[in-house]
């Protein structure tokens, strides 16, 4: 419910401002509802390239690991960059897919404080981020702390908080599950 009334105001914004610049209403909502396709299809594809592509290892550490899923993704899609968060915060995203997916890496075994934190990343980067948000962990999926992760991302105040899809992704390299 969050995630649909923050669309339909940041829609409603957006109509607001095609419409003072001289759009007409009609028109502006067209535009409104291609933007947010789009952004469900820059989600969907990151999604699609997550699960073709192969689990990079996590030997060399994280900042290793997401190099090599940026140059795996790279092979399945374009614009997959390291990038700065918009704002004054100096926010680094592991990686930004179309300039539209912020991506948040996590490898190896996480402990649910671990996931406490990753999830903290994600709430800090809603509050200056308008498009999508993944959290991609590179380990194998645990029940319990899926279940913590699904409860996470389904907290009112971040879906409403966020300016376009909030998901967790599980990647290994014989499984790939996305919560949220």
């Amino acid at each position: 419910m969050g995630t649909l009334l923050g669309i339909a105001l940041g829609a409603g914004f957006l109509i607001a401002l095609l419409v003072l610049v001289g759009i007409r209403p009609r028109e502006a909502r067209t535009l409104a509802r291609d933007d947010e396709k789009g952004l469900d299809r820059d989600v969907q594809d990151v999604l699609a390239a997550l699960r073709s592509v192969s689990a990079p290892d996590d030997r060399g550490g994280e900042r290793r690991a997401v190099e090599r899923l940026r140059r795996l993704l790279s092979a399945e899609m374009d614009e997959v960059v390291l990038a700065d968060a918009p704002g004054p915060e100096r926010t680094r995203f592991d990686l930004l897919a179309r300039g539209r997916v912020a991506l948040e890496v996590k490898i190896g075994r996480l402990s649910a404080s671990e996931i406490q934190r990753a999830v903290g990343q994600i709430r800090q980067y809603a509050r200056i981020w308008d498009g999508a948000l993944l959290l991609v962990l590179l380990s194998e999926p645990e029940p319990r702390l899926d279940a913590q992760i699904r409860a996470e991302l389904a907290d009112p105040a971040l879906r409403e908080r966020a300016g376009g899809p909030v998901l967790a992704a599980w990647k290994t390299p014989t499984t790939f599950r996305v919560v949220g």
